[in-house]
């Protein structure tokens, strides 16, 4: 599983299978953010062997062992991480770090270029960009004096960052460094076999809030509720939508996510709890248009069953492997009783149709208790 980066970087973009390669040179200003020191009393699942190094597994989330990843970590909904071993040393990265910034920026849309961090006694040096759509963020880590570790972050959790300001951005960013972190910070060289790929570590706590779903059978209701089974709201599904996921973060939000595969059109419809206290409806649409569609125009509404829906539609274009793509988007929301916010969250890289509010009127239609 050990990549080679004796003279230059391997990035393995894992998302996409492309493997593009890096050179250069940097001087970077680091900054430190305090953690707790927790090792005392962190609870364990158990420990994987990955290319000559021990890592200890956190109690929390899931842990895969893949033979081309390495260690896979995910919450199932936020990130997913992929952790391997790299043959050349930090310091390399480093004096790398110009000519990362520049290539990485000419495969994909560079977002936030590299900057090292200190997380109590270990450094990191980490960028953000963005492919397909997806916003992922790699770092490197020192692992001895001739190895690093590599660290690659699928951000999944783009309904919670799409709506923050770039000093926002940088702390969420930050906070997955931190997760990498509570794996590395631990690891410790070892002659021990790798650990068989397929081998998984499943959190108690996964068990109840994620999912998935392969359903054929097409229900004409449904409701989203929390983690004590209480129903937050009910609306009707559009014809040929079929759930394929559902999930509760407790205290952010609740989610069930459908698919019309004629259309290849994916919706989710969102409870949101965590940003009841801060914003409303109408105001969390119109910061997502402005930010989305560089557009200072007042978001459009729609009522439907007597509850005012504030939404934007956007079309996103990017290039994957030198194909233009267009990825239609389109965002809904409303205000509920509670304080908390109901959202319908489209998107499909195939049909127009997912750009028309019309699209999602039953998504729409809700009953509160």
């Amino acid at each position: 599983m050990k990549r080679n980066k004796a003279i230059f970087i391997v990035v393995i973009a894992f998302v996409t299978g492309v493997i593009v390669t890096l050179t250069g040179f940097m001087i970077l200003k680091k900054h430190e953010v305090s953690i707790k020191n927790t090792a005392s009393n962190t609870d364990y699942m158990g420990v994987v062997v990955i290319d000559g190094f021990e890592i200890s597994i956190p109690n929390k989330n899931m842990a895969y062992v893949n033979d081309e990843v390495g260690l896979s970590y995910s919450d199932k909904g936020t990130f997913d991480m992929g952790i391997s071993v790299v043959d050349g040393s930090y310091d390399l990265t480093i004096n790398d770090i110009d000519s990362l910034n520049s290539d990485i920026d000419s495969w994909f849309h560079l977002k936030k270029p590299f900057d090292e961090i200190a997380v109590g006694g270990n450094s990191y040096v980490y960028c953000v960009y963005e492919d397909e759509g997806e916003n992922v963020l790699l770092a490197f880590k020192a692992a001895d004096q001739e190895h690093s570790f590599q660290i690659m972050v699928r951000l999944l959790g783009i309904d919670q960052i799409r709506f923050q300001s770039e000093e926002e951005l940088i702390r969420e960013y930050e906070s997955y460094i931190l997760i990498a972190d509570s794996l590395l910070a631990g690891a410790r060289p070892t002659d021990k076999a790798n650990t068989p790929s397929g081998t998984t570590y499943i959190a108690d706590e996964m068990y109840s809030e994620i999912n998935m779903v392969l359903s054929e059978e097409f229900v004409a209701e449904d409701s989203l509720y929390n983690k004590e089974e209480k129903t937050l709201v009910s609306y009707r599904i559009e014809d040929d939508f079929y759930l394929i996921a559902h999930e509760i973060k407790p205290n952010y939000y609740s989610m069930k996510t459908y698919r019309d595969t004629n259309r290849n059109i994916t919706a989710s419809a969102v409870v949101d709890d965590y940003i009841r206290s801060n914003m409303d409806a109408k105001r969390l649409m119109t910061k997502g248009t402005n930010i989305w569609t560089n557009s200072k125009a007042a978001v459009k509404s729609i009522e439907v069953n007597g509850k005012t829906f504030y939404y934007y539609i956007y079309t996103e274009e990017y290039k994957n492997m030198g194909e233009q793509i267009e990825k239609y988007h389109f965002e809904a929301a409303t205000d509920l009783e509670n304080g908390a916010i109901y959202r319908v969250s489209a998107f499909s890289e195939v049909s127009p149709e997912a750009l028309e509010a019309d699209t999602y009127k039953k998504f729409m239609m809700i009953e509160e208790p």
